[in-house]
């Protein structure tokens, strides 16, 4: 793995320790991960302090713990030396990285990750996207979305101005809105006025060589018109006089590495559905693709062809389902949620796209007195059998976090890990939960 030196001497006790809870969590997803002696540093969870909060002593001996409880056999726990290995199913994207660090890829490595609200702010899929970008190469932020407020993307900053609306209002619905096409996202935001932009900035190092601007939009009546200006160029119009009707359209442009994205509403009802920005070499690109308030059955309700046609256009080779926790809070039996997992899987694999996937289970939810939601630990047994019949690897938060009563202790951590509402984490937890993400996959592709 692509590691810096430790701040300070590594003892062979603590290399063990981390090797093991490394090949625990490896385990837990069902991926083939370096051994101890493959190993660079003990600090195989986490990067650099200065990049994000250690995770306390505390916390990883009770995630070690938990975690192990995934390799439990009826007769006992099974010891990391002794458990069987686990089937790898990242084969194609790990071969899809080896390319690119052999140089002989001229294609960008893509991620999509589905989520809620643990994705939607990207602090945890930022966590994950910045260590295979270091060991991989840059290939940008990936997509964002236009005209939303609040909206955060670690890798740009998303601003308006003038009044937008966003359809649906309520996106996480599961049922159709309109005629169901709301783009890659899940989300399409309309200017209402001439005076409604939407500006994207580019972070410091965010794309290299040069920025690729993709654009998603639709004019559903001929006099709707959007201007376009990238970094200080000419504002270039589209218009519905040429490309009026149902489907989606796309345009594209080319910017500077330190440069900005303006689209400004000239005429009728445009619609958006986000734009991607990626860098002009290969590397890898992860699309932060959360909704609040998101259950695996949202997507469902989205239209299948338009959402599939841009789902293939972006070729992914690996797509991410971070789903759960809204699940807790319903009513239904779990076990109807395998449903809803085969349905998403199985519309995905018609676009004929080849990619690997993974499913991350949800965080641990509080419930009064400290002790876990009742239904977290259901939820996360039924994504990891979904996991294991669709053939996708499997990650567990709430294994990760050290399971039954974690939300309690991560929330009583200094600094806090959890916030106090008993469902979120704070930025410094997901970035936690992030990076131990990465390092799994970054170990599973060794």
């Amino acid at each position: 793995m692509d590691r810096r030196p430790p701040t300070k001497p590594v003892t062979p006790d603590a290399r063990r320790a981390a090797a093991a809870l490394l090949a625990v969590l490896c385990a837990a997803v069902g991926v083939t991960c370096a051994t101890e002696g493959q190993l660079r540093t003990a600090n195989v969870l986490a990067p650099a302090a200065s990049e994000r909060a250690p995770t306390t002593a505390t916390a990883m001996a009770s995630s070690a713990e938990s975690a192990a409880v995934e390799l439990a056999a009826p007769s006992g726990a099974i010891s990391v030396e002794t458990a069987p290995a686990p089937r790898p199913r990242l084969q194609h994207f790990c071969g899809a990285l080896k390319e690119l660090s052999r140089q002989s890829r001229d294609q960008h490595v893509r991620v999509l990750w589905y989520g809620d609200s643990h994705t939607y702010a990207d602090f945890l899929t930022h966590a994950v996207r910045s260590p295979l970008q270091r060991r991989y190469g840059n290939g940008g932020p990936g997509f964002v979305h236009l005209g939303l407020s609040p909206y955060r993307h670690g890798g740009v900053k998303a601003s308006r101005s003038g009044p937008w609306r966003q359809e649906p209002a309520a996106p996480s619905r599961s049922t159709r809105f309109s005629d169901g096409v709301l783009g890659l996202g899940g989300i399409r935001t309309v200017p209402e006025s001439a005076a409604a932009s939407a500006t994207v900035e580019l972070n410091r190092g965010a794309v290299e060589e040069r920025a690729e601007w993709q654009l998603w939009y639709r004019f559903p009546e001929r006099a709707a018109a959007l201007t376009v200006q990238v970094d200080d160029g000419e504002p270039r119009s589209l218009s519905g006089a040429s490309s009026a009707g149902s489907k989606i359209q796309r345009a594209t442009f080319e910017g500077t590495v330190a440069g900005r994205f303006l689209v400004r509403g000239a005429a009728g009802a445009p619609q958006l559905f986000g734009a991607a920005v990626e860098s002009g070499r290969p590397g890898v690109v992860l699309d932060t693709l959360g909704i609040n308030g998101a259950r695996a059955a949202t997507p469902l309700a989205w239209d299948d062809q338009s959402f599939l046609s841009l789902f293939a256009a972006r070729q992914p080779d690996l797509v991410v389902l971070a789903y759960g926790t809204n699940e807790v809070f319903a009513t239904e039996d779990p076990e109807r949620y395998h449903e809803h997992f085969d349905r998403l899987l199985e519309r995905l694999r018609r676009s004929n796209v080849r990619f690997d996937c993974l499913l991350v289970g949800p965080t641990d939810v509080a419930a009064p007195g400290g002790a876990s939601h009742s239904r977290v630990a259901s939820i996360d047994q039924v994504e990891r059998a979904a996991s294991e019949r669709l053939g996708c690897a499997y990650f567990s938060i709430y294994q990760a976090m050290g399971g039954e009563g974690a939300a309690a202790r991560w929330a009583a951590e200094h600094p806090p890990l959890a916030a106090k509402d008993g469902v979120h984490l704070t930025p410094r937890g997901y970035e936690d939960i992030g990076a131990r993400i990465a390092d799994v996959l970054l170990a599973a592709c060794e």
